[in-house]
């Protein structure tokens, strides 16, 4: 897994330097919206399905607002994102970013609240998070795909081109009138 963000970032700012990067790929990130207040944190994957996990960050920038002095209850920072490549043929279930995401779920099952979701866990928490992004690897498993030689049945024959020859029309010749 590729490391986009090191240190704690703006989202604004992250979008800006990391927008081109964010496309093509699948992530899994750690975000804190300022709403929450130094709180929670909250984790998850993005590009699972399109491979454009871009799109989920400019919908927590939508979500949450810009970061100003004048609120400081808007805004979200981001405390990690890792990248892996958009592959087509990994099932969203076999991907990096998802067994990830699954490990810490079931990991933080117990100081998470249920009624706001399995990936919002406290903060105090982020340090041992980030020492299992450094130790756990996980890989992307590829869906095996269909042999393309498959046998010939008898509906499905081989020798198409003599057995249309057969079945073609007779044509016989037929007088046409002449104008009078």
């Amino acid at each position: 897994m590729k490391t986009l963000v090191k240190q704690t970032m703006d989202l604004g700012a992250f979008l800006h330097h990391y927008g081109a990067e964010l496309r093509g790929v699948r992530a899994f990130y750690i975000v804190e919206p300022l709403l929450e207040k130094g709180q929670s944190i909250k984790f998850g994957i993005a590009g699972v399905d399109s491979g454009n996990a871009y799109e989920r960050f400019k919908s927590y920038m939508i979500t949450y607002g810009n970061r100003s002095k004048e609120n400081e209850c808007k805004g979200v920072l981001v405390h990690y994102v890792g990248t892996v490549k958009y592959n087509r043929l990994v099932e969203k279930t076999n991907t990096e970013v998802w067994k990830l995401e699954r490990f810490f779920k079931s990991k933080y099952r117990t100081v998470t609240d249920p009624e706001r979701g399995e990936e919002r866990v406290p903060k105090r928490h982020l340090q041992d998070i980030m020492r299992y992004i450094r130790s756990k690897r996980f890989a992307d498993v590829e869906t095996a795909l269909l042999p393309e030689q498959r046998p010939t049945t008898e509906k499905h024959r081989t020798d198409k081109t003599s057995h249309r020859q057969a079945e073609k029309p007779v044509q016989t010749m037929t007088r046409t009138r002449q104008k009078a």
